[in-house]
């Protein structure tokens, strides 16, 4: 393996190379991005990779179905500005979301203003004592 002694490198030097190589290769493609003939190979690339690629697609969508939906639902009531009835009505979404860090800090610090989350229910007796639970809802 080759060992680089980091004192001789021009990081400088590295840096303007990069950044030129990335404004080189922006300008192509916003050349070539209207052209005809690359938008034919490029459909064609991406048709090919799709066909070759479905069952890994599919497999992917069923394994984060229910995150999915809780993204995309968490999205349409952000977009409405109704962000408190989302997490009022799908506190297990709100929940899901939240472990799974698909939130931006902005929206969990709003979202969790309102969140409460759910206690199971208790019983209406305590099943050793025999006594009333005071905590029950009737």
């Amino acid at each position: 393996m080759l060992r680089v002694n980091m004192e001789h490198l021009d990081v400088d030097k590295i840096v303007r190379n990069y950044l030129a190589k990335r404004q080189y290769d922006t300008d192509r493609y916003e050349r070539l991005k209207n052209d005809p003939e690359f938008r034919a190979k490029n459909n064609e690339r991406s048709r090919i990779w799709y066909e070759k690629n479905r069952e890994k697609r599919l497999e992917d969508y069923d394994a984060n179905k229910e995150l999915k939906c809780a993204y995309q639902q968490f999205g349409y009531y952000r977009k409405q500005g109704r962000l408190k009835e989302f997490v009022l009505r799908f506190p297990q979404r709100w929940k899901l979301l939240i472990d799974n860090d698909k939130l931006c800090e902005e929206d969990k610090n709003k979202g969790n203003e309102f969140y409460f989350p759910e206690e199971p229910e208790t019983d209406d007796e305590d099943p050793d004592t025999g006594e009333k639970n005071p905590n029950f809802i009737y």
